[in-house]
């Protein structure tokens, strides 16, 4: 209840500490079961809990000692702003944020929603991992601390309750690596401004520093089974001849608040008024008109003679009056609202009380009070231009308008293939509005650069975050790229459409991905495109050594590399279909390249006529152990799901261990064994793949009867938990019953032939 009032209370005075207090006791009044928290709020009622919303929160303290430290918003970035650089948090100071956090009684939720921003996302799953990994140890433990290196570096130690195992965390505020020594668990090397987690306080599992991960990088390109497209235009100007003639929807004697006018219905407002010159052509007369924001467009009988932007400013420019009658337009546009701060409600938008004023000669007259009407928003979007069902825009095929203001542009596309993501580049527009089958993508101002200076191209994650660290995008437009939804679009024509309110050029683009990334020595990188639900095409770099650059795109190689990098990559394979054993020659090879396996475990429907080829059924689930309805098809999954959980024993040794192979029974039964590199511990896979039941003789490690065509898994190489002949789940069977609510029902049947006739007439 309320979230960051805190920040804002001070100006309110004792107004603000009362509101404070009745929010927590209506929240607290409606016996919901659960607590009430409020952000930032350090003077927080004791009937509900206060947390921390920001970049770090380790060092948050809750004002009721008996309340949880929680961190409900971890900040992992900031925001863009029209005509600014872009900021941007590393991986490494967002995971230091969090493992910092850890070594306290906490609880966390943090910030992290769309699409996966890699390297972001991989590095803090990985983070989630380790920490999952410590769970019951810092759930249930006694904790201590202790400074190294002049207080620099603070190791926490989290001892179970329990069983006595231990979790560590080994912090370094530091600019610089450190070396800490812990005796008998060994020296470790932290680098600058990180937190290394040490399971059994022995072994580092994992460094916030250390950014294992792939990196993507949108790239313009179409897929590989589009053909370009080129799109046809079609315009149709915005009608402003009814604001240009002073015509609005209501009318006052005064200059009204833009927000109040609105009331929310549209960016934009018109302001116009009348003036009548009783003397002769004035040439010198210039327009003044005080400007709260955010875009002003000036126009003096029907011709526009200057248009500004900024939060607030004022405008001046030269207008023309001839004798009699003279229509002074003002357009009004927003670009977003005002929705936090203090008094945020009060703050004022548009023209709001100006004043409008004439000067001439030294001699100023204020418009201010003036017979003002106005219009609420563009012709164009109360007739739905943007919908491309409205029959109410004229649109014009042919003499495109290039660079030309208050203009609409409509064009159809075919919708990209495949499922990634689709964008469209409006580069080469202005400033306005884009819809794409009626549904808006949002306000577009790519003419609205940032300062080109600022960028080095450098970012150093050590040291705290500060929106104004890490700046990039100098010189660019704050955004270019806009998203479209796939539920956005049809399987046939899509209709585009833009209002171009400044003058521009349209287009539109398609994106794919380039992906890289870069893995310490000892630990492994997976690298997919779009998820895995794209293969990856081409390996441009590959480089084990000391390669060079820090960012996707621009690795280069440097003095030290392994010749093979690029052609040892290159032989990882994929495999579909019934077998995939012999996809690597050898273990080894496996153990090389790295082994990824994919299962088919959710069948569904392939309606259509191209159901999957001659006399194929719809069906798709191909016997999957989850059926094209969700239902279990056991025993497969049943007994998969057993396989899946003996591997996930075996996880850690499978992972990092020396592999050695051994043959029994002329050849038909193979051992391989897996021995654990850290602790020694084993797991075996025993093989038979001879068409009946074989004894095998593992000396010290027991005897064992392996059923025909099956594998056998032995924890500690000495005793089976999984074979793949011995099915030990139900069969479900599927049969026709009523629901024992539902009664017989008796089906009216109507019927109609085929109309033959014609056909048996010979009739084509």
């Amino acid at each position: 209840i309320e979230n960051e009032y805190g920040n804002v209370m001070g100006p309110y005075g004792e107004a603000g500490k009362s509101y404070v207090k009745w929010c927590a006791q209506m929240a607290v009044a409606q016996n919901t079961g659960v607590p009430w928290i409020m952000c930032q709020q350090s003077d927080a009622p004791s009937t509900v809990i206060n947390t921390c919303n920001g970049f770090y929160c380790d060092a948050f303290t809750p004002n009721n000692p008996k309340n949880p430290k929680i961190w409900t918003e971890n900040w992992t970035g900031w925001f863009k702003k029209w005509g600014q650089k872009d900021p941007h948090r590393t991986a490494e100071d967002l995971a230091f944020s969090v493992a910092r956090f850890f070594p306290a009684q906490w609880s966390v939720a943090e910030l992290l929603h769309g699409n996966l921003n890699q390297p972001k996302w991989g590095h803090l799953k990985k983070l989630h991992a380790a920490l999952k990994l410590g769970e019951k140890i810092l759930t249930n433990s006694t904790v201590k601390t202790a400074n190294y290196s002049d207080g620099w570096v603070e190791l926490t130690t989290f001892t179970s309750n329990i069983n006595g195992e231990r979790l560590c965390f080994l912090s370094n505020t530091k600019m610089d690596d450190v070396n800490v020594d812990l005796q008998q668990d060994g020296n470790y090397s932290v680098p600058a401004w990180s937190v290394s987690i040490l399971q059994d306080c022995n072994q580092e599992i994992y460094n916030t520093a250390k950014v294992n991960v792939q990196t993507s990088l949108i790239v313009k390109k179409l897929q590989e089974n589009d053909t370009p497209q080129k799109l046809s235009w079609e315009w149709a100007p915005e009608p402003t001849k009814a604001a240009l003639l002073g015509r609005g929807g209501f009318k006052a004697t005064q200059l009204l608040e833009q927000k109040a006018a609105t009331n929310d219905q549209s960016d934009y407002l018109w302001y116009m008024t009348r003036v009548v010159n009783n003397g002769t052509s004035m040439k010198n007369v210039t327009l003044r008109v005080k400007y709260s924001g955010q875009f002003l467009h000036a126009f003096v009988n029907g011709k526009e003679i200057g248009s500004q932007h900024d939060y607030s400013f004022t405008f001046e420019k030269p207008a023309l009056l001839k004798p009699g009658r003279n229509i002074i337009s003002l357009l009004s546009a927003t670009v977003g609202l005002q929705n936090y701060g203090e008094f945020f409600d009060e703050g004022t938008e548009g023209i709001a009380g100006g004043p409008v004023e004439l000067i001439d000669s030294g001699i100023t007259t204020d418009l201010s009070s003036n017979e003002w009407s106005y219009k609420v928003g563009l012709i164009g979007e109360g007739r739905r231009f943007y919908n491309p069902h409205s029959g109410h825009a004229k649109w014009v095929s042919g003499n495109l308008p290039v660079g030309s203001a208050m203009t609409w542009y409509k064009t159809t596309f075919q919708a990209p293939s495949g499922t990634e993501p689709v964008v469209v580049d409006l580069q080469g527009m202005g400033k306005g509005h884009a819809w794409v089958n009626g549904n808006s993508l949002g306000r577009f101002w790519p003419t609205l650069t940032a300062d080109p200076n600022g960028c080095d191209g450098k970012c150093d994650y050590r040291g705290q975050y500060k929106e104004n660290k890490c700046l990039s995008n100098c010189g660019n437009p704050t955004q270019r790229w806009y998203h479209v939804p796939r539920s956005f679009l049809n399987n046939g024509p899509n209709t585009l459409i833009l209002f171009e309110e400044i003058g521009g050029n349209p287009s539109n683009f398609t994106a794919t991905e380039t992906i890289c990334g870069n893995a310490y020595e000892g630990t492994t990188l997976e690298l997919s495109c779009n998820g895995g639900r794209r293969t990856i095409s081409d390996i441009q770099f590959a480089s084990f050594g000391d390669p060079q650059g820090s960012t996707c795109g621009s690795f280069q190689r440097g003095s030290v590399e392994a010749s093979s990098s690029l052609s040892a990559v290159e032989k990882i394979n994929t495999c579909n279909g019934f077998y995939c054993d012999a996809l690597h020659q050898t273990i080894r090879k496996i153990r090389k390249y790295g082994l990824k396996m994919d299962w088919m475990y959710h069948g569904g429907t392939n309606f259509g006529r191209t159901s999957g080829g001659p006399f194929i059924t719809t069906s798709y689930d191909y016997d999957a152990p989850l059926d094209e309805y969700g239902n279990l098809n056991q025993p497969k999954w049943g007994h998969l799901k057993k396989l899946h959980a003996a591997l996930k024993l075996g996880e850690k040794i499978l992972t990092n261990s020396t592999v050695k192979t051994a043959n029994y029974s002329d050849g038909w039964v193979e051992l391989t064994t897996f021995t654990s590199n850290i602790n020694g511990e084993r797991l075996c896979f025993l093989s038979n793949t001879k068409m009946d039941d074989v004894n095998v003789d593992l000396q010290q490690d027991g005897n064992y009867s392996v059923p025909a065509w099956s594998v056998s898994i032995l924890q500690d190489c000495n005793q089976e938990i999984y074979n793949t002949a011995k099915v030990n789940v139900q069969t479900s069977l599927i049969v026709k019953k009523l629901q024992e609510n539902d009664t017989p029902q008796k089906l009216s049947w109507e019927w109609a032939p085929e109309p033959t006739k014609a056909a048996l007439l010979g009739r084509g």
